[in-house]
């Protein structure tokens, strides 16, 4: 990694400006596209359903280094009402 950025480092800042530009502008979402998804986010996560998973897998160590962070997937599956 470290020889690829001074690769990088390397070239006309311009150039790789422009390299940036052009590829955020393939790759990231427009302003409009990020607020859409940001309500249905917040829409989604003040649903009783989603907090009552929320709750679930915060007990079980949700956002902090263990288990549930290392095996998600098999946390999820594990909720039941």
């Amino acid at each position: 990694m470290e020889r690829l950025a001074k690769r990088i480092a390397g070239y006309p800042p311009e150039g790789v400006r422009a390299a940036k530009r052009a590829v955020n502008d393939l790759t990231l979402a427009d302003a409009a596209q990020v607020r859409s998804d940001a309500a249905m986010f917040q829409g989604l996560i003040a649903l009783p359903d989603t907090r009552e998973r929320l709750d679930y897998l915060a007990a079980r160590g949700l956002q902090t280094p263990g288990e549930t962070e290392r095996d998600l997937g098999r946390a999820v599956a594990e909720f039941h009402r």
